[in-house]
């Protein structure tokens, strides 16, 4: 499983690619504590981010960064598990 780890006080964005269930999966924490995440979701195990994208822009204010989104579509594409990256906006 790949996780990016986006971090903006008060928020933490985890993103990523579940290799082997082959979806991509979010959660997002405000003071530590989770305020959303795909497993509530109606439809859990999204085949791309798109959607993703949008929840973060409308929960957080923050952009996904280009860079994030095109580790997110490599992982999709080598199926990548076990790796992390933390990225702080100030």
């Amino acid at each position: 499983m790949s996780h990016y780890i986006i971090k903006k006080m008060p928020f933490t964005i985890t993103i990523g690619w579940d290799a082997p269930l082959g979806y991509y999966h979010l959660i997002i924490e405000k003071d530590d504590e989770m305020i959303w995440s795909n497993l509530d979701q109606k439809i859990k195990f999204p085949m791309n981010y798109d959607e993703y994208i949008e929840v973060i822009k409308r929960i957080t204010g923050i952009d996904l960064p280009d860079m994030i989104k095109q580790h997110l579509d490599q992982d999709k594409i080598i199926n990548r598990g076990n790796y992390s990256e933390t990225l702080v906006i100030e």
